[in-house]
């Protein structure tokens, strides 16, 4: 028995068939007046294994050879490597009907027996299934197996190759025997007989069986009045064998393995592998391991799909298609009407074929989404098969999805993108068939504006009424903070009364274990460096205000003031970046607590840096700490947002009224929730860079409680 392994003519890579294809598509004149669609139903390009599914997409296959439509439009596949016969239903579902993936020559159950490698399959009128099997377990020839009524039998033994098959309306089955250069006739009891060509003689002659020679004939295909269509793989041309077995040339011709459309005498072919035939007397030709041609009952050959010597997985129409057959293997079959099953060997694929006109234009390549920075550039791009394309770009800002004027080619090129850009875009293609629409790709503008600083200015009291500041550094890595508890200076430099004297700072982790503590400065070059460059204002010299440099990784913090010995009075917490230059890692929220009285108000202060504008949400919570065991929690709050430049209010809000636009904010940040209708307060509003104010005082101007000022960056 001659190895398989022989018959690869040709084995390119896609690197090395490039210069081929230069030269070839130069030298050829391929044809895509009648263009197909390919899509791929089952399995997945490269991924040989062997999995039913009832999607096509999880399923696989290992090197599939041949296809054989039934009435309902189920594929079978005879999938060589995995010993095993399979049906795949026109939605893409794949199970096994015969075969245990096990080689082997058991006959029996269809699903307890064995085979060898399977090449061929055909189906008669009467559903049974017909496979060629290279069984080689004990050493025999190759047979002919049939499937029927859930069992498998040995219809014909003592072949050497056979690969493709088809069975006449009486039921006899004509194979191709590619080892023995003939096509033999088995009939329905079993007996098998040279039907064409010289036994064991490869050569290129026409005539009578044992004068008529074939190259490597591969795939046979018959037609309703009985002649038998033959793909030669070897001399390059598709023989007519008539009812009586007279060979003749029907297209191609020998030593001229080149593809070329025109008409049935002036066609050729490289090396056809599979053949097959429609209703209507058409015939579908694998080709040159990654074309499908047609050669039309009128008598014009033509090509369907692919390009001469580019090899790949791509589905799309005509020459957007492209295949990966192996050499001298490759399964085709028609339905009565010309739609396509193809075994795509060497790609593990099941595809499938339809008139171009029956489907509108393929995506072949999805835009693909992507984050970039405010002022900068994104670029999306298709790519999709069809003739005569035209595209329109569309943009869904959440709201609604509008086309974008002028963006009609298959990229998109955004310039100076700004944060309203943020959002999915898709593309639909049209042609003649009609429009499909691109998958959404997403483009997330990312704003350059950053909290710079944030601080909170209220009365430090003792016990639970300390000044409590939590803070969130947000990204993945570390980055040095300076973190400051300041009281003497409030009084020397802002004029502030009943400051507190000797602050204490104390900066806890998440899990409040303490990082730092610190209780006067000391007048620290250090330090004093750190607030030149974070802008912070100046300390006293060797005044008793604190502050900690401290390298922090990114998560949550909290800052706390008190006074040395229970002292109280007024005092800031303050925190800084002291590397802006480092914007992978930002501050993007501040909590702090304190009491608030009619005299004395939570104030929180914060910076935004960079060029766009923030927006955050600012919250003055009071009731709601009831629920979180603060036992004197403020009753009502008042919220005010102000221009720290010239006090202008930007926004104010008392009580919050339970919105749920404001409630599915609270849920985006990651803060609590407020109970509906409390008399806590809250507002999401838009501010470019500069400083602002944040202040907590009691809505009725007369009561006292602990409260909390948050600030929010919403991302």
């Amino acid at each position: 028995m001659v190895s398989h392994s022989l018959m690869n003519w040709r084995n390119l890579s896609a690197a090395a068939a490039l210069p081929f294809l230069a030269a070839s598509l130069a030298a050829q004149n391929v044809s895509y007046s009648n263009p197909y669609t390919i899509s791929t139903l089952a399995g997945t390009p490269g991924s040989a294994g062997y999995v039913d599914s009832t999607q096509g997409s999880n399923a696989s296959f290992s090197d599939p050879a041949g296809v054989a439509y039934d009435s309902s439009g189920d594929i079978y596949v005879a999938d060589t490597n995995n010993y095993v016969i399979r049906e795949v239903t026109p939605s893409g579902a794949v199970s096994t009907v015969a075969g245990t993936g096990t080689m082997g020559e058991q006959n029996g159950a269809a699903l307890a027996a064995q085979f060898g490698p399977v090449y061929g399959i055909a189906r008669d009128s009467q559903g049974n299934l017909y496979v060629s099997d290279w069984v080689t377990s004990a050493g025999t020839s190759a047979v002919v197996r049939k499937i029927s009524g859930g069992m498998v039998t040995t219809l014909a033994t003592g072949l050497d190759q056979p690969e493709g098959l088809t069975v006449d309306s009486s039921g006899n089955v004509y194979v191709a025997d590619v080892g023995d250069f003939t096509i033999r006739k088995i009939t329905p009891s079993g007996a098998v007989s040279v039907y064409a060509g010289t036994l064991g003689e490869a050569g290129y002659a026409m005539g009578a069986p044992g004068t008529g020679q074939f190259g490597a004939p591969t795939s046979v295909a018959i037609d309703a009045n009985g002649n038998l269509y033959v793909a030669d793989c070897g001399n390059s041309s598709i023989i007519k064998v008539n009812s009586s077995g007279i060979m003749s040339v029907y297209s191609g011709t020998p030593n001229n393995p080149v593809s070329q459309d025109g008409t049935l005498a002036s066609a050729t072919y490289s090396h056809p592998a599979g053949i097959a035939i429609d209703g209507s007397g058409n015939l579908y030709v694998i080709d040159d391991e990654s074309l499908v041609r047609e050669i039309s009952a009128a008598g014009t050959v033509s090509t369907l799909a692919g390009v001469p010597g580019v090899f790949g997985e791509l589905d799309g129409a005509g020459p957007n298609a492209e295949f990966n057959f192996a050499a001298a293997i490759g399964g085709i079959a028609a339905t009565a009407g010309g739609d396509l099953a193809i075994a795509d060997t060497s790609s593990d694929t099941i595809r499938t074929g339809v008139l171009l006109a029956a489907a509108p234009p393929i995506i072949q390549h999805q835009p693909t989404g992507e984050s970039v920075n405010n002022g900068g550039t994104a670029i999306l791009s298709v790519a999709a098969s069809g003739a005569n394309l035209t595209y329109q770009w569309e943009f869904n800002d959440g709201v609604s999805t509008v086309p974008i004027a002028g963006a009609t080619s298959p990229n998109l090129t955004l310039q100076n993108i700004g944060a309203n850009q943020g959002g999915t875009y898709s593309v639909v293609v049209t042609d003649a068939s009609g429009s499909t629409t691109s998958n959404a790709a997403t483009i997330t503008v990312l704003s350059d504006a950053w909290f710079k600083n944030v601080s909170t200015l209220a009365n430090v009291g003792t016990g639970a009424n300390v000044l409590d500041a939590g803070f969130v550094l947000g990204g993945t890595g570390s980055k040095p903070m300076l973190v400051r508890g300041a009281g003497p200076t409030l009084a020397t430099n802002f004029g502030l009364s009943n400051v507190l004297a000797n602050p204490v700072l104390t900066l806890y982790d998440a899990n409040n274990n303490t990082i730092a503590a610190n209780t006067g400065w000391n007048n620290s070059t250090t330090l004093s460096a750190a607030f030149t460059a974070t802008g912070a204002f100046a300390y006293d010299a060797n005044s008793a205000d604190s502050a900690l440099l401290q390298t922090l990784a990114s998560g949550r913090y909290s800052a706390t003031v008190s006074g040395v010995n229970n002292t109280t009075g007024t005092a800031i917490v303050e925190v800084y970046d002291d590397n802006l230059s480092d914007t992978s890692e930002q501050l993007i929220n501040i909590s702090s607590r304190a009491l608030v009285t009619p005299s004395a108000s939570l104030t929180a202060g914060f910076i935004i840096g960079g060029s766009t504008p923030m927006t955050v949400l600012v919250r003055g919570v009071g009731p709601a700490l009831s629920g979180y065991d603060v036992s004197n929690a403020l009753a009502n709050t008042t919220l005010t947002v102000n221009n720290a430049t010239n006090q202008a209010v930007v926004a104010s809000n008392t009580s919050w009224g339970g919105s749920t636009s404001l409630s599915d904010m609270f849920t985006k940040v990651g803060a609590f929730s407020l109970p509906a209708g409390s008399a806590d307060s809250a507002v999401v509003v838009t501010l470019p860079p500069g400083s602002y104010s944040a202040t907590v005082t009691p809505a009725d101007g007369k009561s006292s409680g602990v409260a909390l000022v948050e600030v929010y960056e919403i991302q």
